[in-house]
């Protein structure tokens, strides 16, 4: 804590079922904002809202470094009988 040193590069707005949530993120090198619209993507949200660099960030999103591919993890969602099943 205390540290000056900004480590995310992408401000994204994301709405989690819920509302919108600001969320800031380190991902900028492997997605460009553009390229996540309509994306369905993991979002850890019951984290305690926090400022990054100036941005108060609520939330994280779920992705890993692979080199020079960055992976996005995502989920394909379908409907049963009126309730959402993750596959």
């Amino acid at each position: 804590m205390g540290n000056d040193v900004c480590t995310f590069d992408l401000k994204l707005t994301v709405f989690d079922g819920a509302g919108k949530r600001t969320v800031a993120s380190g991902i900028a090198k492997w997605y460009k904002p553009e390229d996540l619209i309509g994306k369905k993507i993991i979002l850890v949200s019951n984290l305690k809202p926090a400022p990054l660099c100036g941005v108060e960030s609520a939330g994280m999103i779920l992705a890993a470094d692979a080199g020079e591919d960055g992976i996005l993890a995502s989920v394909s969602l379908c409907q049963f009988n009126g309730m959402t099943a993750v596959l």
